[in-house]
């Protein structure tokens, strides 16, 4: 079964002759372990270890480990290799947040009425293209979206945001609705169920305890316009996939019900359980449930193991499909390149009698 095949099954709620892994690698740690390079191939080591690891990956642009001032006046730094944070907006209170919005609205729509589709496709195109044939195999790639309320959430930080929700929902409201329409236009240009058959929709509306707005303000200024997005994605051919990151049970029924084939990053930390998910959600798929946070950062690679085997046996994966295999955060420096290699060796080495071994 090639990776297409096996990601393509996956995703329709297949039995597979294996279950399919899928990671978000950034960390230069691994790459050592697989060193072969065969005549003509990609020296890019991202390129190499995506191929002779993942059956379907998301690339991730370079992170600056440097302070860096943006031409909007918000600032970020980092002190690691793979993430950052904003450490300054160009506004302190809700009037200031307020006025900024303004000003960010003109932008949106700004770039919405100067968007040259048929450009911004052929851009995108090449640069997925460009990964596809680094790679050099039929590896599948998974597109990203972003949650309007998750933008402006970044934007704003979730304090001021909450206290300008309560003061103004309007404006909140005027933003959510310029970010949309923008995205909606993206999607519509971008979609190709052929270089990405499925895409990661992320929220980051939850905590490890509980979500970070009620469930009243869920419903008004999240999941609508998620409806929207993913119904864009639908009309493309392309399946959905929701982040939840932390304590989400709750929210999925309602993200099931807004169009989500399935769901991304489920948290040990946050109490959910991906066996437990699947077994009861078995019309979803589910993806990336090895504890990122603690087993893979300081377990053994037998725990990972273990950890890996319960899933495909608990999830009856190979029969049902629906299973990704991957960490609930992403393969950084922190992880032992022995741990990620325990996760995909003990992926690979499942196999579904049903099916010829290749």
């Amino acid at each position: 079964m090639t990776k297409r095949e096996r990601v393509e099954r996956t995703l329709n709620l297949q039995p597979v002759d294996r279950p399919a892994v899928h990671d978000y690698i950034h960390s230069p740690h691994v790459h050592g372990l697989y060193p072969e390079v065969a005549a003509g191939d990609s020296v890019n080591p991202m390129h190499r270890t995506v191929r002779a690891t993942l059956d379907m990956w998301r690339p991730m642009g370079p992170i600056s480990s440097t302070d860096t001032t943006g031409e909007d006046g918000f600032e970020s730094e980092s002190t690691e290799e793979w993430t950052f944070w904003v450490s300054r907006r160009p506004f302190d209170d809700t009037a200031g947040l307020e006025a900024y919005i303004l000003r960010d609205i003109d932008r949106i729509r700004a770039a919405t009425d100067a968007f040259d589709a048929e450009k911004a496709r052929d851009a995108h195109r090449g640069e997925l293209l460009g990964h596809i044939q680094g790679v050099g195999d039929d590896t599948v790639m998974m597109g990203l979206d972003n949650a309007p309320l998750r933008d402006c959430i970044w934007r704003a930080g979730i304090e001021l945001f909450s206290y300008l929700l309560c003061e103004n929902p309007g404006a909140i409201r005027d933003w959510l609705d310029a970010y949309l329409c923008r995205q909606l236009q993206i999607v519509d240009a971008l979609a190709d169920r052929e270089l990405a058959p499925v895409v990661l929709i992320a929220n980051e509306i939850v905590s490890s305890a509980a979500p970070l707005l009620s469930s009243d303000m869920l419903d008004r200024f999240l999941f609508p316009d998620f409806q929207r997005i993913t119904d864009a994605w639908h009309r493309r051919g392309v399946k959905v996939l929701a982040e939840v990151q932390g304590n989400s049970r709750d929210l999925i029924p309602r993200f099931i019900q807004s169009g989500a084939d399935g769901f991304y990053a489920v948290e040990a930390i946050g109490g959910m359980d991906i066996v437990d998910l699947k077994n009861s959600y078995p019309q979803s798929i589910w993806a990336c449930g090895v504890d990122g946070v603690e087993l893979m950062t300081s377990g053994t690679a037998e725990q990972v193991e273990a950890e890996v085997l319960r899933q495909i046996e608990g999830t009856d994966a190979l029969r049902t499909g629906g299973l990704f295999i991957g960490s609930s955060s992403e393969i950084n420096p922190p992880i032992p390149p022995e741990n990620f290699k325990a996760m995909v060796d003990a992926a690979r080495s499942v196999r579904n009698p049903d099916f010829s071994a290749n």
